[in-house]
């Protein structure tokens, strides 16, 4: 749909044009008009210098026919007087009667002026002719004769201006029908114009306006949309980001709304504020997601902990969608939210942690049930075994060597069944804590192994939450025993470390190692992340193959 804004310069356009086309139009019909103007001034001077000639000679002629009657010299000078005076009129015939460029003298036009000045000349030379001679007086008869003449010159002078007035007064006829059908026809064109310029405004007037109340509407709308809008983000943990890639800025919305406990105006407009924020050890998973994002053009998605402006670790989860130029497919923006996800984590900790804590139970109940029924069970019999081995005489080879091994098997379960009791449930975990269990776990493997392991602490005799040492351990445990049946490693160094904010624990080999990207979902890697997820601790498993393994926990005390 055409925007108002769009709507109103194409009016405006319209308009324009059509009112230059219009003014065009108007100036051709005041040309005409003009011409109009021009072509009756130059008729009625036509019709004037007619008029002047004829109105001249009959003074002339009347003045010379009087001296002829009377012989009185007064009647000559008289004639003289009129024969110098100028023509009383503004068009002066002797001055323009050739002039094309003033009045546009027709060829017809030209030749009958041509002709009445000849015969005007000869009228002239015939005055002077009798007025310059003494005559007697003479008769009416006598005066005939000598006027015979001039009165044929004086006749064809008459009928040369009439047939001149008719000539101008015919060509000036056809002239002003052509002009009028011109001048109607710029009249009512221009008219038109104004009329479909003025129909063509009141229509997209009307239009517009109803595309204005419209948009109103959609805009009223619209704002209570970004109200409902404004006010479900607000009540959520998320916030909006906007990154514009031209001039890599950050734009956060809603207005008003916190970020990591930062008051709006203070949460910081570029990707600088999110790498101090976000954890040391999630700036390398940041860059990589930027940079995974130029090579596929992808969406983001990804956790990663952040501290807010009280110094807690919150957990926050990104997405985003980037906005590309359809013109020119470049990267223009990209919106997406962060999400803070660290109450839900909580919550599936608490669920994961309860998985966990019945599955220690039960670990513990199945330890019970060996110590007290399995192991009591097979401790009685093999004492039985060693009271028969006392009193029997000696027996034949094949059955003392029978009753040997199984005398050694029955050991041999007993002591399994102690070990196997005591992985389990370790009672040194809950007794004396996570320290002396992994060192006693370290102890009791040094016999059955090559590899040399070996542990370093500061915790001492500091104790945690019951159930975060007994994944402590257990993370110890599962990630030794991996070693040991798959890493064929020459060493193996485990360090639990405590800092002000954060418990870090650290098991390093030099084994074989393994490519991640293939043993990422394996069982025992999974069971190592759910242990760590159920105490709110960050676990990365880092692998190269031929350079070893390193197991990172990091739990924010």
């Amino acid at each position: 749909m055409i925007r108002v804004r769009t709507a109103f310069t194409l009016l405006f356009s319209v308009i324009i044009i059509a009112l230059i086309i219009t003014t065009s139009v108007f100036l051709k019909l005041l040309d005409n008009r003009k011409s109009f103007g021009r072509m009756q001034f130059i008729k009625y001077s036509k019709l004037q210098i007619s008029q002047q000639i004829e109105e001249r000679n009959n003074k002339l002629s009347f003045l010379y026919s009087q001296y002829l009657i009377h012989r009185d010299s007064s009647w000559i000078h008289q004639y003289k007087i009129v024969q110098k005076t100028p023509y009383i009129s503004s068009v002066d015939y002797h001055k323009y009667a050739i002039k094309d460029t003033v009045f546009n003298w027709m060829p017809e036009e030209k030749e009958l002026l041509h002709q009445a000045q000849i015969h005007t000349q000869n009228m002239r030379k015939i005055e002077a002719k009798w007025m310059n001679k003494p005559l007697p007086q003479l008769s009416s008869d006598s005066l005939k004769t000598i006027n015979k003449g001039y009165i044929v010159h004086k006749k064809k002078l008459y009928a040369t201006l009439k047939s001149f007035d008719q000539f101008v007064e015919i060509n000036s006829i056809e002239k002003w029908n052509i002009s009028l059908k011109e001048g109607l026809f710029y009249f009512y064109l221009s008219l038109g114009l104004l009329l479909s310029v003025l129909l063509f405004s009141i229509l997209s007037f009307i239009l517009i306006l109803r595309r204005v109340r419209k948009q109103e509407k959609l805009d009223l709308e619209l704002e209570k949309s970004d109200e409902r809008f404004q006010l479900a983000i607000k009540g959520t943990k998320s916030i909006i980001w906007d990154f514009n890639a031209h001039n890599k800025t950050l734009k956060w919305l809603p207005k008003g709304k916190s970020f990591l406990k930062f008051p709006f105006d203070t949460i910081g407009n570029d990707i600088e504020f999110i790498k101090k924020q976000i954890h040391k050890d999630d700036l390398q998973l940041l860059e990589e997601v930027i940079q995974q994002q130029k090579e596929t053009r992808g969406h983001i998605a990804f956790d990663a902990r952040f501290y807010d402006k009280e110094g807690e670790l919150r957990w926050l989860r990104c997405q985003g969608l980037p906005v590309f130029d359809p013109t020119s497919t470049l990267l223009k923006r990209i919106v997406g939210t962060f999400t803070d996800i660290t109450d839900r984590l909580k919550q599936d900790e608490k669920v994961v942690n309860a998985v966990l804590e019945t599955e220690d139970k039960e670990r513990s109940r199945i330890a019970r049930d060996i110590h007290d029924s399995l192991q009591q069970t097979m401790g009685t019999a093999l004492l039985h075994f060693e009271k028969v081995r006392l009193h029997l005489p000696s027996l034949e080879p094949t059955i003392d060597n029978h009753f040997q091994q199984g005398y050694s098997l029955l050991k041999k379960s007993i002591q399994e069944s102690r070990s196997l009791a005591h992985n389990l449930m370790p009672k040194v975990v809950e007794e004396n804590g996570v320290v002396p269990a992994i060192q006693s776990l370290v102890t009791a493997l040094q016999g059955s192994t090559s590899t040399k392991i070996a542990f370093f602490e500061n915790l001492g005799e500091d104790r945690l939450k019951l159930s975060t040492e007994i994944s402590l351990y257990r993370i110890v445990q599962e990630s030794i025993n991996n070693m040991i049946k798959h890493a064929k490693a020459e060493k193996c160094t485990i360090q639990l470390l405590k800092y002000p904010d954060m418990i870090v624990l650290t098991i390093e080999d030099d084994g074989i190692g393994f490519e991640t990207s293939v043993t990422e979902n394996s069982f025992g890697l999974n069971s190592l992340k759910t242990r760590a997820s159920a105490i709110g601790a960050y676990l990365q498993v880092s692998s190269t193959v031929n350079k070893g393994t390193e197991i990172f926990l990091e739990l924010g005390l």
